[in-house]
């Protein structure tokens, strides 16, 4: 297989918790909207005195939890990688050539480009989302072989269907 483009690296913890939010972001909001205004309500009742104060403290405190939860989960998961990993992720090693192959420690992945369905950009990384549900996290400056801004490129003419984002 003719490789053209090569992305090596660990996982990075900012980028994980950064892509679990801007993925989740709208149920994330509505669910903080929702509980933000049950406390305001039930806040509201108690300063009219028809109500107790724990009642909008636990609206205000679901609410926090809520909007912290993509974090605490990311952190959770990340815990327990690194105790199996032994304190050190695998190294992934994505190339890009006649399909799209990832390879670590655990073993190894193929996909084929028309199984790809979405490309997000975010500030630390650059995520491939699959049919299968899987994604690919890249990060910018990991490329070994082809720089991202020609990875692109390549993506627009393997998938001129799908928005590649800049």
């Amino acid at each position: 297989m003719d490789v053209c483009f090569e992305n090596v690296g660990s996982l990075e913890l900012k980028a994980v918790v950064e892509m679990r939010y801007r993925m989740n972001l709208k149920s994330i909001c509505a669910w903080v909207v929702a509980y933000l205004l049950v406390g305001a309500y039930f806040l509201r009742s108690f300063l009219m005195g028809n109500s107790y104060l724990i009642t909008p403290i636990i609206g205000f405190v679901f609410a926090a939890i809520m909007a912290l939860s993509p974090y605490l989960r990311v952190r959770k998961g990340w815990k327990q990688s690194l105790a199996f990993h032994d304190g050190k992720l695998p190294v992934n090693t994505a190339r890009f050539g006649e399909n799209i192959s990832v390879e670590n420690a655990e073993g190894s992945r193929n996909w084929e480009y028309y199984q790809l369905v979405k490309v997000r950009s975010f500030k630390y990384s650059y995520c491939l989302c699959f049919g299968d549900k899987t994604v690919l996290l890249l990060y910018r400056d990991h490329f070994t072989k082809g720089t991202f801004e020609e990875f692109k490129q390549f993506l627009r003419m393997k998938r001129p269907d799908l928005k590649i984002p800049e």
